[in-house]
């Protein structure tokens, strides 16, 4: 789905909310004295931008922090909402995550106390912490929790990203503060599903409400920032939680999110003094933003734990995207340097599969590259033995996505393939793809810091035929048994190297099949005025250092003014 212009994301690190693709690209060097600078590439072509101001002092109490997104949320309910980076940054103002990522990218306890497997990492034990609240004054306890956990395995759309647990009885509160959790299979990595959409704990009364519509719209967490008003589209008003469990915070009296979908309106906003910070996934915005965070006049970050993927989605459900050549064609014909001129994203870094090259999990497979006559060759074949190669190809309706998507579909049709394009609202474009109703797209996805974050984008359970009218996680609508058994390595194993090569298996699997044509890969920027600080991810509760930023979403816990 695109963000305000580009293709579209997924769903958090529970995997249930896209948006539309979007990427950009930092490419300069340097900084001063005022801004605290850091850019540099590193291995595997991974950039790292960092201009911050620098602290003056102790933080201060109070103040309001308006907050310029790309999108709004579509609901707060996390067992029926589809959230996307934004999305996830205005959840975590009202919910706290079970579990969040320390900075080695390693899932530990947050609003949990302790998670801890038995032996065969087939039960899991939740433990809470002691008065905790939530924002309506009900206890966070083992009943809330198992609440919780059953309702997210039961929901249609949240239930397939949590397949392992047991859907007959998911979870049970063996004490006033402890939860048992039963999966069907071993799953050594579930707190990993913990620190998402999955792990966004809503007080009993949002959850068992009968109206869909108020628990949509009244979201009832424990986290340092609750409900005054959300106006759809416009804004959505928080007030500081005096009940907060993390003693003396959060700093904020208010964070006010503005969702502002065009990035030159947002730029503006910021840099009229507007809002004060930003959300952006262009590279026109950073071209504009970083001279001025180099120079000292604002704040700019790159988010480098955990970067999505762009590419082109094909439906393997549909002709003529269920035969391999014609994937494969797509591949040949996709010539990555017109599509960069076309992206205006001359510094991006290529993608290769689903990990990023800097990523220790990443494996190079080779991929194809564009060799056109190859394409035709292909083409040719599957036209004379089964018909006409003919498509459509969607994206959103953003004047941005579709330039790109008619350079790509300017791109096929040299192939020999017959392409048409087509768009539809930023708002619709994720439920045509999650219900499998396109043939070719343009999306934005993946990035979990740990790879199991991504599992259910792959696996055979999540890809119902199309025509059902189900959603299926797996976008692709691939069934592979070899994929499936290469996810399983991965996810019931913690020894390092056997799931390295699990995930190798993968991605050499991937590349044979072709369900995707990777692009390039999409980089997340905060941009701050200076006057506020610790606006990446503060300390994790036992004072453990946090990934700074996951997939562009921060908590504001620790965020303050100066």
């Amino acid at each position: 789905m695109a963000r305000g212009g580009r293709p579209w994301r997924a769903w958090s690190a529970l995997g249930v909310g896209m948006l539309l693709v979007a990427s950009c690209s930092s490419g300069t060097e340097g900084g001063n004295d005022d801004a605290a600078p850091s850019t540099a590439t590193g291995a595997g072509g991974q950039r790292s931008v960092e201009y911050l101001a620098p602290e003056p002092g102790a933080p201060t109490p109070g103040g309001t922090l308006a907050y310029a997104l790309e999108a709004d949320a579509d609901g707060f309910d996390p067992t029926t909402a589809r959230w996307s980076g934004p999305a996830l940054i205005m959840a975590n103002a009202v919910f706290d995550p079970l579990a969040a990522f320390d900075a080695d990218g390693a899932a530990r306890p947050y609003l949990a106390e302790s998670i801890e497997p038995n032996d065969d990492y087939t039960r899991w034990t939740i433990t809470l912490r002691d008065g905790v609240t939530f924002q309506n004054g009900e206890s966070l306890d083992a009943e809330a929790l198992a609440l919780f956990i059953t309702k997210m395995r039961q929901s249609p759309l949240t239930g397939p990203a949590m397949a392992p647990v047991d859907e007959t009885t998911p979870a049970v509160a063996t004490g006033p503060m402890t939860v048992e959790v039963t999966m069907t299979q071993p799953w050594a990595t579930y707190p990993v599903a913990l620190t998402g959409q999955g792990g966004l704990v809503p007080a009993p009364e949002q959850l068992t409400n009968p109206d869909a519509a108020w628990r949509s719209d009244n979201p009832i967490g424990t986290g340092p920032f609750a409900l005054q008003e959300w106006v759809k589209g416009s804004r959505l008003t928080l007030d500081r939680n005096d009940a907060y469990w993390q003693d003396g915070l959060p700093y904020l009296d208010n964070v006010a999110f503005v969702p502002i979908s065009d990035n030159n309106a947002r730029d503006d906003a910021l840099l009229r003094g507007d809002v004060d910070m930003e959300f952006t996934t262009f590279s026109s915005s950073v071209q504009r933003l970083e001279p001025l965070a180099r120079a000292g006049e604002i704040q700019l970050v790159l988010d480098s734990g955990g970067r999505e993927q762009l590419f082109l989605l094909m439906n393997n459900d549909k002709a003529p995207f269920d035969d391999v050549r014609i994937r494969k064609a797509v591949a040949l014909a996709f010539d990555y340097d017109t599509y960069l001129q076309v992206a205006k994203e001359p510094d991006a870094i290529r993608s290769e599969g689903p990990f990023t090259r800097s990523s220790p999990w990443f494996v190079d497979t080779d991929f194809p590259t564009y060799d056109l006559e190859a394409a035709k060759a292909l083409v040719a074949e599957y036209e004379a033995e089964v018909g006409p190669a003919a498509f459509e190809f969607r994206t959103t309706d953003n004047p941005e996505n579709q330039a790109i998507g008619q350079a790509i579909a300017d791109m096929l049709t040299a192939a020999g393939m017959d392409v048409t394009t087509t768009s539809e609202s930023q708002t619709s474009y994720p439920t045509s793809i999650v219900f499998g109703a396109y043939e070719l797209a343009y999306v934005r996805l993946f990035g979990s810091p740990d790879p199991d974050g991504d599992a259910h984008w792959f696996l055979s359970e999540n890809a119902p035929p199309v025509g059902q009218g189900t959603i299926g996680l797996n976008l692709a609508r691939m069934r592979d048994a070899q994929v499936d058994e290469a996810i399983m390595r991965g996810r019931t194993s913690t020894d390092r190297n056997e799931r390295a090569e699990a995930y190798a298996d993968l991605q050499r699997r991937l590349t044979e099949l072709v369900p995707y044509v990777w692009m390039n890969e999409s980089l997340k920027y905060l941009a701050a005025d200076n006057s506020v600080h610790d606006f990446l991810n503060g300390p994790l509760p036992d004072g453990t250092p946090a990934m700074p930023i996951v997939g562009g979403v921060t908590r504001l816990t620790h965020t303050w003014k100066s």
